[in-house]
């Protein structure tokens, strides 16, 4: 998530004012569910990215590592995370290594998400079957 803490005085263009001192968070899971950024935000979409590429970006392609203001889970502009880069190439590894050598199942359904104050993250507890292929 952004997080900033205002070193001088700001003024955004709407009259909000900004007190030097002010610590300043980006709601990013607010952003990532709101209608108005995407359909059917809490609905599991894997090709979501890949299918709204031609139509919201002009044909500009939209890979795991860009920025975007509607997608800031690696934050975005010129603060944006350098190792997304990085995490992106472990994640597709580790997730070609699991869907080539394994059958994978959660035991009991999807189990529920947990908080950690402004982070949402996968069940610590949930089991997960893993068969080898």
């Amino acid at each position: 998530m952004m997080a900033r803490i205002a070193h001088q005085p700001f003024k955004f263009s709407d009259g909000t004012y900004v007190p030097p001192g002010t610590y300043i968070q980006v709601a990013a899971h607010a952003t990532h569910c709101d209608e108005d950024n995407y359909t059917d935000p809490n609905e599991f979409k894997p090709f979501r990215f890949v299918d709204d590429t031609a139509e919201r970006n002009g044909g500009r392609k939209i890979d795991m590592v860009s920025t975007h203001a509607d997608f800031i889970a690696f934050g975005h502009g010129r603060h944006a995370c350098p190792g997304r880069f990085f995490a992106a190439e472990m994640l597709k590894l580790m997730l070609a290594h699991i869907v080539m050598n394994y059958d994978v199942e959660i035991e009991g359904g999807h189990p529920k998400n947990m908080w950690i104050m402004a982070s949402c993250i996968p069940s610590t507890t949930a089991e997960v079957m893993l068969r080898k292929r």
